[in-house]
């Protein structure tokens, strides 16, 4: 942003489609039109919007010599960069006398949360860290059958154990090798996964109600890779999973 650093004279701040949209306005002096000679030597032939967009390509630099805080062609790339991993957008525009101005985009209803990934049904789901006590090998500890409830005995605890895949609304998953251990308002369940990720920090959305009531879900998030991993509701898997398989057949 070194570009526009010593020129924003004003910040206005919109709420368009449930987005923030920050405009920060150079100075007039400072148009992007005295660059464009210079992009022009590089890529002839390009209008004033693709040579604009040059400003976020890797490496790109606005000033002739590097210096400890400035010129080494990290900027803008890395500003679109984040901004595009939580959903936003970033760009410029530039009117020839009247200046050069940066656009943020980023969506309002977000929010960064520690989870473990894991693997049921075949897709990504994202478990809340505060909400796992622990993870173990079903392997490692007995499984019983009480009432047609299956139970998984962890230390001095006798746990329901659920197939994730099942509750989440897919086929039962027959090779779970992990249960993770979460807790509710009142009560500890294991919830069967056929694999453990690792732990994420993500970028989360909730879901649209319609989308959220059919299971035990509480939002979204993109992960690197591009892949959607969809947020487990402890507190509705909790309170009653057979519910929530029921929820999705009806």
């Amino acid at each position: 942003m070194s570009l526009l650093a010593e020129d924003v004279v004003e910040r206005r701040r919109e709420l368009v489609a449930r987005q923030l949209a920050l405009e920060l306005p150079g100075h007039p002096a400072a148009g992007v039109k005295h660059e464009r000679r210079r992009l022009a030597q590089q890529a002839e032939g390009l209008d004033a919007t693709r040579a604009i967009d040059l400003l976020f390509t890797p490496g790109f630099s606005t000033r002739e010599s590097a210096s400890d805080v400035s010129g080494r062609g990290v900027g803008m790339d890395a500003v679109r960069a984040k901004v595009r991993e939580v959903g936003g957008d970033a760009w410029m525009t530039s009117e020839p006398g009247q200046g050069t101005t940066a656009h943020i985009r980023l969506p309002l209803t977000l929010a960064i949360m520690p989870a473990l990934l894991v693997e049921a049904g075949g897709r990504t789901y994202g478990i809340a860290l505060d909400r796992i006590d622990r993870s173990v090998m079903l392997a490692e500890h007995p499984v019983r059958s009480a009432a047609g409830q299956q139970m998984v005995v962890v230390g001095d605890a006798v746990l329901p154990l659920y197939d994730a895949a099942t509750v989440l609304g897919h086929p039962g998953d027959h090779e779970c090798e992990f249960a993770v251990i979460v807790h509710g308002h009142d009560c500890r369940v294991a919830v069967a996964v056929s694999e453990l990720v690792g732990q994420h920090e993500l970028v989360t959305r909730p879901l649209p109600p319609d989308i959220a009531d059919l299971a035990p879900l509480s939002g979204a998030a993109v992960l690197p890779d591009g892949d959607i991993a969809l947020l487990v509701d402890c507190d509705a898997l909790t309170t009653d999973p057979a519910a929530a398989v029921l929820a999705r057949a009806a």
